[in-house]
């Protein structure tokens, strides 16, 4: 019996060992590829640098949709990161504001800002990142980092294993199938329902304030709200929260005097990759829209 109490804690000792041995390999692994794969000429370390250095006269900033949706030129930066809560949206552009000298601001304005699923999710940490002097060496440490790096790890094997090509084609596939299903389009849709008080909330406390500290600073602010799919769109309007979402945001833009587009119900099938993101084509279309409408700039 001893004997047997014996060889279990040895082989509890190696077990525990060894994973602890994985863990500092995958640790250290981790923090390799980030700092020598993804960090190089990612979108995020790109955006966190113009915060702080940017000099363009206009921006944009907003969530994946505006991130897909408006292209960058050589008098415009787009700020916008995957996943942003508008209280992040906000928080970059209110210290992109304090630090450079900047002319318009484009804000992405949609209603699924206010659905649940963004306002009870804390990006705290994120926004500390952009914002503040960074306290840490370690890219792990980096919330929009650490979030994806299983991600990460996916597309490196998949790169090494020459298999990239067919994943991208099947992810192609998927996203166009996205367009017309029924049920996957109306989760989406049912995800993203503004709370029917949206206006009562604090998030929208901030976004009333942050519009008033835009008028003070004599800056120019355009709100847009982008465009989704045909789908989408139909079953998205079927509730009252979203109807009244851009009824609301089009009096609040004239009681403040201030710029707005609704893109919500401009684009065709065609112009997307999947329900609510432009492809290569919609990004253009939007772009020249949004440069026109916002900036007066033909082109």
């Amino acid at each position: 019996m001893n004997s047997f109490i014996f060889s279990f804690k040895i082989y509890v000792m190696v077990f525990i060992s060894i994973s602890f041995l994985f863990l500092i390999i995958f640790i250290i692994g981790s923090e390799i590829l980030l700092k020598h794969k993804v960090s190089e000429n990612n979108h995020y370390e790109n955006v966190r640098n113009n915060l702080w250095n940017g000099k363009k006269k206009y921006v944009v900033f907003g969530d994946s949709r505006a991130l897909d949706g408006i292209n960058e030129n050589a008098f415009l930066t787009n700020f916008s990161l995957q996943g942003n809560n508008l209280e992040t949206i906000l928080a970059m552009a209110d210290f992109h504001l304090k630090m450079n000298n900047i002319k318009t601001i484009v804000l992405q304005a949609d209603p699924h800002f206010f659905a649940m699923y963004r306002l009870s999710k804390n990006q705290d940490h994120l926004i500390d990142d952009l914002i503040k002097k960074r306290r840490f060496s370690f890219m792990l440490l980096r919330p929009q980092y650490r979030q994806y790096i299983l991600e990460y790890w996916s597309n490196y094997f998949q790169n090494f294993f020459k298999k990239n090509i067919n994943y991208n084609n099947k992810m192609k596939i998927n996203k166009n199938n996205m367009l017309n299903d029924q049920k996957t389009v109306q989760i989406r849709v049912d995800t993203q329902i503004p709370i029917k008080n949206f206006s009562k909330t604090i998030q929208f406390l901030k976004f009333k304030n942050f519009i008033d500290t835009i008028k003070k600073s004599g800056v120019n602010l355009c709100m847009v709200s982008l465009p989704v799919s045909l789908l989408y769109k139909n079953k998205a309007l079927k509730y009252k929260s979203y109807k009244s979402f851009f009824s609301f945001l089009k009096k609040l833009a004239d009681e403040n005097n201030i710029i707005y587009k609704n893109y919500f119900n401009r684009f065709t099938n065609i112009y997307f990759k999947d329900a609510d993101h432009l492809n290569r084509n919609g990004s253009k279309l939007l772009t020249k829209l949004v440069l026109s409408d916002c900036l007066g700039i033909k082109n």
